[in-house]
Parts: structure tokens; sequence; C-alpha cells
């Protein structure tokens, strides 16, 4: 097979071009390509070739694997981020022609302005691609080569578009045309930029351009074909006596001189992790878990020791992930395993509106100050949250999205903009927390204006999860004798064993007959609905929840399922509010909801082991043939929470030489089948030397 995917690397004659003069991106229409020589339907689908057909730019782009592609980030626009339903990717592969909807994306672009980003999107598919027969066990392997390594180097460049530049004949024009296949060229890369490289247009013109976007180039430097980069830019002439437009760039191009493609070398561990991810952004508040890889993508994003960052740095930094995601808004609450992962907690434009407040606005406020760069935090939140009470008087509270404008460096509190995040009342609750609150939770707080922002918002996220806000929450600056403002985001949910019903399930349903005292109240099938919904999100975010959930049976045992997962959501122990909601269901239900009971427990229970020893599972065979040696989710999850405490420090875990009374007895709070699990990676790590 590796034989003929070079042979299909070589084979080809050419691709595209570009408008005049300048460089100019190539997706926005269709482009002229110049070789007679179609890549054919057994080549695209032996390299996954894929035509963006809805949602897009006319643009091209390649699976790298069943489930995830990988694209251009100007093929997309801002509202395919926030409704990624509306991409579809389309597979010409004969036979074995099919169409796939995304259901979430990364764009290295955010959600509008490029920036210096590098140009390349990851497009997560609804169900996964059938090739060779299969939905699974496609993997498409990225370069390793640095951005300066990618000199001098042959690219086997595809993409779809037209075959035809525009010339003049005499007095007559004929403009660019095409047929809308594969093609492809193998070029020399010449030269460098920060985030392209470059390569020549061939001996008779071949070349890339505006259909191609998003395509892929393919190094061999290994002997097999490795993605190297995805078309992005190129330098063209228009045709003399023509224009081309940026509303009508292609129709009249007659010449290519160069094109640039986005490399994915550099970049390569960020986006293999970034495929380990999932997310939703219809979601109005998501918590989810930033690689430290992700600077990778922008150097704006690097983070690790949060507590010593200025957090005016820190909120663009969770601004540029959450946005990559498809969200309108972030911020970091301060929790975080240094070097490795950093807790985010995503907002959509349904709890929060977005304003620029402009000078009119910072007249306004109370706290006023000359930059942001040299505002403590508190202070800071004491500004958006007036902003935001002035903006929109029925709003909760606010936070600054870290980005300020001002015309002159000089200029006075008045010549500045800011932006501001405003919460709804159907995201956001503030309380007065006191200073004891605070204290008996583990987090005392002092006077906000001395503490440090990740401090505060650890102590915050843990407050709200108390009142059963799962999503945290943040400080507002305020405080008053022992009270400190805080501001609880998103729904307020059945997530503790201590029942509060006046917030979970409505005041109104939660008056006794006698006195006016709070009483347990009826759990509706509306609130069931609720719950359902949350638990389906809920479980996308974790790759064995998902194959818990793909098992359960469609219908109520999968409704139970989802359910389980959103009123377990956090917790690590069984007790009476689960047990209120279990009893709600049907038998049927009851048998999925005990699965995500005993998952999520569980897993809870040891996320942080869990997690590192999943990507070791990833990144080691040995590790990854260990474990799916019993097809049971709970030895996979067991394997991994011991993978967790003893493999390789290296990689993340603890490194532990020898059992002890700590991990037998996370061992011994395991499922038989985890416990099956743990055992096996035990003697499997034990048997090896990490240091």
């Amino acid at each position: 097979m590796k034989a003929n995917l070079y042979a299909v690397l070589m084979l080809a004659s050419s691709l595209h071009a570009v408008p005049a003069g300048a460089q100019e991106n190539i997706g926005t229409v269709q482009s002229p390509l110049i070789s007679p020589i179609v890549v054919t339907e057994q080549q695209q689908e032996q390299l996954g070739l894929l035509q963006m057909t809805a949602g897009g730019r006319g643009c091209s782009a390649s699976l790298l694997t069943n489930s995830w592609a990988i694209s251009a980030a100007h093929c997309l626009r801002a509202d395919a981020m926030r409704s990624p339903n509306t991409v579809q990717l389309n597979g010409n592969w004969g036979a074995n022609a099919q169409l796939g909807n995304a259901d979430y994306i990364y764009r290295s672009w955010g959600l509008d302005y490029p920036g210096v980003m590098y140009d390349f999107a990851l497009i997560h598919l609804q169900n996964p691609m059938r090739v060779n027969g299969s939905t699974t066990g496609y993997v498409r392997e990225l370069s390793e080569l640095s951005l300066a390594d990618m000199k001098n180097v042959n690219v086997a460049v595809y993409g779809r578009g037209m075959n035809v530049l525009a010339v003049k004949n005499g007095n007559n024009f004929m403009a660019s045309s095409g047929d809308n296949q594969f093609r492809s060229f193998v070029f020399t890369v010449n030269r460098t930029e920060p985030n392209l490289f470059w390569y020549p247009a061939g001996p008779n013109g071949e070349m890339v351009g505006g259909g191609d976007s998003g395509g892929p180039s393919f190094e061999m430097t290994r002997g097999v074909p490795r993605i190297a980069g995805v078309h992005a830019s190129c330098h063209a002439d228009c045709l003399e006596g023509k224009s081309c437009p940026a509303d009508d760039q292609w129709t009249w191009i007659s010449k290519i001189d160069e094109c640039g493609d986005a490399p994915v070398g550099y970049i390569r561990t960020a986006i293999q992790d970034l495929t380990r991810q999932m997310w939703n952004p219809a979601l109005a508040v998501q918590t989810l878990q930033v690689r430290h890889t992700e600077a990778q993508v922008r150097k704006e994003m690097m983070l690790g020791r949060l507590d010593s960052l200025p957090w005016d740095y820190v909120r663009r930094a969770a601004m540029m992930a959450c946005q990559n995601r498809g969200f309108d808004f972030g911020f970091f609450d301060g929790n975080a395993q240094e070097g490795v992962s950093y807790q985010v907690r995503c907002v959509n434009a349904s709890a929060a509106r977005w304003f620029d407040a402009v000078p009119a606005d910072m007249v306004r406020i109370n706290d006023r100050f000359a930059t942001i760069a040299q505002t403590r935090w508190a202070q800071g939140a004491r500004a958006a949250n007036d902003i935001c009470r002035n903006r929109e008087p029925a709003s909760v509270g606010g936070l600054f999205t870290g980005h300020e404008f001002k015309t002159s460096p000089s200029g006075g509190f008045a010549d500045q903009r800011n932006g501001v995040f405003c919460f709804n009342h159907s995201h956001a609750r503030w309380f007065d927390a006191t200073q004891g609150e605070l204290a008996a939770q583990g987090t005392p707080i002092g006077d906000l204006n001395a503490t440090g922002w990740a401090v505060a918002g650890r102590a915050a996220n843990e407050y709200c999860k108390r009142k059963f806000y799962p999503s945290g929450g943040f400080f507002n600056g305020h405080q008053l004798n022992d009270r400190r403002g805080i501001v609880c985001i998103g729904k307020n949910t059945v997530m503790s064993d201590r029942i509060n019903v006046g917030e979970s399930f409505g005041a109104a349903r939660a008056q006794a007959a006698t006195g006016g005292k709070p009483s347990v109240a009826a759990i509706t099938q509306a609130d069931l609905d609720s719950l359902a919904a949350r638990g389906a999100g809920i479980a996308a975010q974790d790759p064995l929840s998902v194959e818990l959930r793909e098992r359960a049976a469609e219908g109520a045992a999968k409704r139970g399922f989802d359910i389980g997962m959103a009123a377990t959501e956090g917790q690590t122990q069984d007790g009476p509010g689960k047990k209120r909601v279990r009893d709600a269901l049907s038998p049927a239900e009851q048998e999925g909801f005990d699965v995500a009971l005993s998952f999520s427990l569980q897993r809870n229970a040891n996320a942080a082991r869990a997690a590192v020893g999943a990507a070791i599972a990833r990144s080691d065979n040995e590790v990854a043939e260990a474990r799916a040696r019993e097809p049971d989710v709970f030895y996979w999850l067991g394997f991994d929470i011991a993978s967790g405490i003893f493999g390789d420090p290296a990689a993340g875990a603890q490194g532990n030489t020898q059992t002890g009374p700590g991990s037998l007895g996370i061992r011994n709070a395991l499922s038989p089948a985890a416990q099956r699990g743990f055992n096996a990676s035990v003697a499997l790590h034990l048997g090896r030397k990490y240091r």
C-alpha cells in the first residue's frame, strides 16, 4: 500500500492560481487548475481527499482519521464555527461516495480576525467516514518537519478546481474554467515565512489556487505520505485588460507565480491533542481542559504557572482558546496541571453579551483606570461590573475580555475602549459569600485587592460548585466587611447529594403545606428532559463515556444514561439527591442511569489520573494493546487510572514504583472490571524502568 500511495503522489500534473499581483487567500471561490491528469476516485479515498460542499467557501480538505479532517481556517466563517452542522464534507469516491456533516470545529483564526496565526482548521464529523470499508483505523500521519526543515523538500500538492487559466487571443478574452476534479503536482519548497512555506509554479505553469484551498500537501521523508501543510495563499497576475476584484478573484487569473501552505509540522502535537478533545459551541457554558501544547498554534496562548501570569494576558489566552472552538468568550478559572492542561470556562452568546465599552461607558464607572495592563484584577472586575450594569441593568455581572484599544499611548481614561462580557440572569447568579464560608471550604480569602487572580478564581470556582453551579464562577471585585461578591455561571443543577429544592426544581413547587418551609419537590418530566439534554453534552467530553453511550440501547436506556451523566457531573459519591432522580425513571431508564452513575463516580474520583493514563495509551502502542485486551469500558478506565499512578513520569504520571495503601485503596474502590484493568496496568508498568 505504501508503494501505491507513493505512486499516487508522484503521478500528477497540476492545480491552481490567484489574483493580481499581491498575496491572497485562495478559498473564496473555485479557481484555475492546469493539468489534464485527474486523481482517481480510489486514490482520493486512499488519501482521504474531500470537498467542502456546504457551510464553507468551496474549499478542499482531507481526512486525518475517520472522524477528523483538516482544512484551511479561511475556508470557514464565524457562523460555521457557531453552527458546525452547516459544514458538509463530500468524499467523491465512486461506489464509496459519502457526505459528512461537522459537529464541532477548531479554527486557528477564532471567530473573526486572522492575525498571524496558522491558517488551518480541524473539522470533526458527526459520523466517521468509511475508508477501505471501515469506519475505524484510518490514520494519516502528520509531518514532523519544522518550518525551517521544509526548505528544498518535495511536496505533492492536491486540490480541486479549474484546469484552464484565463487567456487573451487577439481581441478575444477567455475566462478561467474547470471541471471540479482533484489534481496534483509535485513542487519543491524554495522559501519559508513565519507561518507559510512557499513553492514556485511548475515548468508548465502548474500551481494551486482557489478551490484548492485547505487541500493537503504531502512530504515523503519517511517513505510514507505525511501531511506537511494545507493550501493557504498565492501570488498571481490578473489577465491584462481585465480586473480581479476581491469578490471575483479567479475569473481572469492568467498566471500564478507561487503558492504557500500553512505548515503542520511545528503544530503537530497541538493538532494531535486537539483531536482528542470534544466540545459543543451550542452549550451556553462548557468547561474544557486546554492542553499546554495549544500554545503552538499561537505564542500568545503560552501559559505555565498561572498564578504568576497577569490576569489580562490569561484572559486574552482564554478568549483565543474558546473562540477557536466556536464560543464567544472564555476565562481560565485558576485550576490547572501546570505544563499539561488548564481549565477554561467557554461561553456562547446565549449566556452573555459582548460590548466594546467606548469612552462614554468608561467615564461612568467608579473604578477608573489608565490601562488594563496596570490594573489589578479586582479593580478590573468592579469596572466591568459597572459597565454591564450601566449597559444592561438586568445583567448579573461581567468580565473584561483583556482586549483594549487606545488612540495614543498617553491617552487619558476617556481615550480607551475595552471589551467586556456581560452575563444575563438566565445563566448567572450573584452571591454574597462570607469569609467564613470561603475559609470553611478550604480557600480563605482576605482583601480581594491583595489576592492573586488565580487564587481567587479557584476559591470562586469551589464556592459555586457547592452552590450547585458546576460551571464555576468568578469574584466580581466587590467586598464589604466579611462579604465578597461572587457570580456563579451556567445553570443550577442536581449535582449534589444535599437537596436544595428551591435551586434545583423551582421554589414554587418546593413549598410545604405547613409553614411554607421547603420540601422535596416532585421531579417533573421537564426536569428529566433538561438533565437528559445536558447529560448528552457531558458524555461527549470523554472518549470512554462516548463509548459507553454508544453501547447503550437506543431509547429509554440511552436517555437514562444521559440523565445519569448530568446528575453525577463532578460528583464522587452516591447519595439521596441522585436516588431521587433515579426513582423518577422507568426501569429501562434506570438501567442506563446506573451505568452512567457507576462510571462517573469512579472516573470523577480519579479524573486527573485517568486523563494522564488515557494520554499515555494514545502515545504508547504497548500500553494501548494491553489496555484493549478486554472490551469492557470499565476495564479501560481502571487501566488508565493505574497508568496515571504507575506510568512514565515523563508522560505526566506519578511514577510510583510499588503498590501501597494509597494505590490499593484507589483500586479497591473500583468496580470488578475496573480492578482487573487496574491490576493489568500495574503489572505492565512495574515491569518497565522509567527512571
